[in-house]
């Protein structure tokens, strides 16, 4: 699945799975995912130190294999965005977003790429639109591209419905440790407050015709749950990472190997 299809997936409700790759950046682990029946993988250059050529190679390899390759850049900035989208990005992640300055600037730097300045901000107010021709050229360049802002304070939650009525924004992912910590719970994803504000966000964001995600960490979020909030409206399903699934394997295989044999004959 590739960006066009997975921004109608996200304003439709159709659920689209992935995960994140971070610890094991290679085409040999990027082949393996893709085998998977993933329809994105999640890139992280907010938290990962992975440079502009890493993440160029990930995203044009795993495009080629009809997996949506997906970068989180480090912070709200048009230049960032540009920066990844150049790099082969078809969907954009920006985190933690508190403004509606902040979702029209990013949502200019995604679907009108490559204009920018003021020209781009006279069309997005209304004083002076674009003519045809230039309206047809930047959304057939822009056909794969989609962008989702970061719910992850308590400010973006209590701003959540300003923030959706930006034009041409696609969706909202929570990220849940940062909405944890600013909720005054810290990693208490158990807790009623948090919930209520996730469940909260994930059934306004389907109302609003926007995707709903949120990084799941299975040790965390009871699969019943998971079920729930997909009913819910969660439908940006991103699933753990690369080096959690691999640690969380060896532990539990591992674990079974090492137990004791009981019952055996000899």
């Amino acid at each position: 699945m590739l960006g066009k299809k997975m921004r109608e997936c996200l304003h439709d409700g159709t659920v689209v799975y992935g995960t994140q790759l971070t610890a094991l950046p290679s085409t040999r682990t990027a082949a393996r995912l893709a085998g998977a029946g993933l329809d994105f993988i999640f890139i992280d250059t907010e938290h990962i130190p992975l440079d502009r050529e890493t993440v160029s190679w990930m995203c044009h390899y795993l495009a080629s294999r009809n997996v949506c390759p997906v970068v989180r850049v480090a912070y709200p900035s048009r230049h960032l965005i540009a920066m990844a989208a150049d790099a082969g990005a078809q969907g954009i992640v920006v985190p933690y977003v508190e403004t509606e300055e902040e979702v029209r600037e990013i949502v200019a730097a995604v679907r009108y790429r490559p204009l920018k300045g003021q020209r781009v901000q006279e069309h997005l107010s209304g004083t002076h639109l674009l003519n045809e021709e230039t309206q047809a050229y930047l959304n057939s360049w822009n056909q794969q591209a989609f962008i989702l802002a970061g719910i992850e304070s308590v400010t973006a939650y209590e701003r959540l419905d300003a923030l959706m009525n930006v034009p041409f924004l696609d969706g909202v992912f929570i990220g849940p440790h940062d909405l944890s910590i600013s909720l005054g719970l810290p990693e208490q994803y158990n807790h009623p407050d948090f919930l209520r504000v996730v469940e909260n966000i994930f059934q306004r964001a389907r109302q609003a015709g926007l995707g709903a995600g949120f990084h799941i960490k299975p040790k965390q979020v009871p699969i019943e749950r998971m079920r729930k909030w997909i009913r819910l409206g969660l439908n940006w399903f991103l699933y753990s990472n690369d080096a959690d699934i691999l640690a969380d394997t060896l532990i539990d295989r591992l674990g079974e190997i090492r137990q004791p044999e009981t019952g055996l004959a000899d």
